[in-house]
């Protein structure tokens, strides 16, 4: 049982390792990195402005979704208080004739 714990904290001793050295070498490609001059023109701003917006109203439809699935049962059962029927026998139709439940 010891040997198969060993194993799996040496897989993860790997890893960690490995992310350590990814971290390193990022950093290492940020700082050393020079100042780029690049020239964005009208059409990449807009570009930017219509997937910021495309996000924002993602968003909110997601938030809308989620609060509509939330509080639709309590919007109907209010509904349904307010507009719902009174009284069953007042519903039903003159000509109905009544049900007979016995068995033959």
């Amino acid at each position: 049982m010891e040997k198969a714990r060993g194993v799996l904290f040496v897989g993860l001793d790997r890893l960690s390792r490995l992310s350590k050295l990814v971290g390193v070498v990022l950093v290492s490609f940020l700082i050393s990195s020079s100042f780029i001059s690049a020239y964005i023109d009208p059409g990449t701003g807009i570009a930017i402005a219509g997937s910021a917006w495309g996000a924002i109203y993602g968003l909110i439809i997601v938030v809308g979704a989620f609060l509509a699935r939330v509080f639709i049962h309590p919007i109907k059962r209010f509904f349904k208080r307010i507009f719902g029927k009174k009284d069953k026998d007042k519903t039903l139709a003159v000509d109905s004739k009544p049900v007979d439940n016995k068995s033959k």
